[in-house]
Parts: C-alpha cells; structure tokens; sequence
C-alpha cells in the first residue's frame, strides 16, 4: 500500500506474558513494592518513517517509533519509549554501500524518565553476491540514567559504549532459509565502577517463508559479559569480578491477513548466568498480536 509513497506508518497491538518483570535474581527476594515478578501484559506500537532523499545511489530517511507496555498486577505498571532515527546510505561502488546511522531514544516508566540515549552508527555493506553480504559496523552510544538518586557512587550508570560488530548474511539454497550470522564486542564505561565491562557475543539467525505466506524465523545468540571491577555483591564482598553469560533465544512466525494486516507471534527465553548468584535469572516472554501498515 506504500508503494511509490515517501511516507510510511505502522501500527502494532500485542498481548502476552512476561515470567520476570524486572529481571529480579533466582536468588533475591521480591521489593517491598512488588507483589509478583511476572505479570500478563499489553503492548502498542506505533511508526511513522519519511524518504528525505530517495534515489538509485543514496537514500536519506528518518523513522519515530513509540512502544507502550502496560503490566497487571505491578506497582510500575507502565512502560514506554520514543525513538528517533535518521538512516542515510549510499553506494559507494558496484558492490560496496556505506551507511551512517544516528539516533535518539527516551525512556519512561509510568511517566518518569529512566534513561535517555544517544547514538550513531557507521556501516560498510560488501555485497560480494548475489545471496551473500558482509556489514561490518561501530556504534557509539551515550547514556544518562534520571534514576540514580540515593544509589551508590559504584552503582552510578551514566556513561558510553563502544559496539564492533560484524554480520554476514546468506542464503541456503537448499531449505530456502535466509540466514545471519553475526559476531560482536562491546565495552561500557560508566561513571561508577560496577557496570563497566567488556562484552563478546555470537549469533545466528535463520528465517523461512513457507508456500501459504507464513513466515517463521528463529534467532539464537550467546554474550559474555567480563566486569572490570570486583563486585560488592560477591562473597564476600568484592572478594571477585562479576562474569555473566547470556543466552537469547527468540522465535517469530508471522502471516499476512490483507495487505496492510499482519498477525505475529513471538516467544522469547532468555537466560543469564552469573559467578554471583545476585544476577543469574530467568525470562519468558511470549505475545500475539497484529500490525496494520500503510
């Protein structure tokens, strides 16, 4: 339906479960002010995206975007963030583009401001052929937390990140699967010393679309996460360095029911492993809904 057309809009309903809120530790008791971890949800989406340039060598576009989630049963039951991004690429040879990418993200939890980000993002995409590319990539992000009275000097997590990446995207002929394999290294420096880390994560994403149009993706990634600093939640206390493992693994299926409505499920498992059993934690988070585009 937006063929042709500079503007493009979206907009998503959802509804789902999430097992842990708050990604609260195995081994943590509940706060004060929360009855239960996990809690039924709602979630809205909408998108709204404008071509400034659009041509055969470059394109200029900027996209907002705005998810709510609304929990039951949780003293901060609301949740919602703004986006801002402005995308522009170009060709820079016959099989070589360039991209450059900044952005702005503002988030809030039942009407207060919790962090505020921004970023850019410079890309190389090598399309050496005609099933397989490489995009090797840097972002910078910068961050400021609004929540941070009361914390701790060391708990302090305003800061910056660094993230190397690199995608190789593919496909297999003979299941006639799309797929992305992926490779990652990020380091956070903040102005406290608990969350400054190194990171290193690899994934792999495959993706089908089956004869009647339903199309079923799963994406799996692992990241470990070094901590500079001892932990004064170790014990005892900052007797050693946090190290995590993380594990994601998320499956979408989606179908068209016209041609500007789509129905979509999702179902997410997350898990998070920690030498100080503070930060280890499980997370489920399924959902269905549609998204209507124009």
């Amino acid at each position: 339906a937006n063929r042709g057309k500079r503007w493009r809009f979206a907009g998503s309903f959802a509804a789902g479960h999430n097992t842990n809120v708050i990604g609260l530790g195995d081994y943590q008791p509940l706060p004060s002010d929360i009855s239960n971890k996990s809690a039924p949800f709602a979630r809205l989406g909408l998108a709204a995206s404008y071509d400034l340039v659009r041509g055969a060598d470059e394109n200029l576009a900027a996209t907002y975007s705005f998810v709510g989630d609304r929990y039951q049963g949780l003293s901060n039951q609301r949740s919602a963030t703004h986006l801002l991004v402005a995308d522009y690429t170009r060709k820079l040879a016959p099989k070589l583009f360039g991209g450059v990418r900044a952005f702005a993200s503002d988030g809030k939890s039942d009407g207060h401001r919790v962090r505020r980000t921004v970023g850019a993002r410079a890309s190389t995409i090598w399309q050496f052929s005609a099933d397989a590319s490489l995009e090797p990539s840097w972002t910078r992000a910068v961050s400021r937390y609004k929540t941070q009275d009361g914390l701790a000097p060391a708990d302090r997590r305003d800061g910056y990140s660094d993230n190397f990446a690199a995608a190789l995207r593919f496909r297999i002929p003979i299941i006639e699967t799309q797929a992305t394999a992926g490779v990652s290294v990020t380091k956070t420096s903040t102005q406290g010393s608990n969350f400054d880390n190194d990171a290193r994560g690899v994934s792999l994403a495959l993706s089908r679309t089956f004869g009647d149009e339903v199309t079923a993706s799963v994406e799996a990634s692992r990241t470990f996460s070094n901590y500079e600093n001892p932990d004064p939640r170790a014990a005892p206390s900052l007797s050693e360095n946090r190290h995590d493992q993380t594990d994601l693994l998320t499956f979408n299926v989606s179908r068209p029911l016209s041609e500007t409505i789509t129905a979509f499920g999702r179902v997410d498992f997350l898990k998070n492993q920690s030498n100080i059993p503070v930060f280890q934690y499980d997370q489920r988070v399924w959902m269905m809904g549609v998204t209507v585009t124009y």
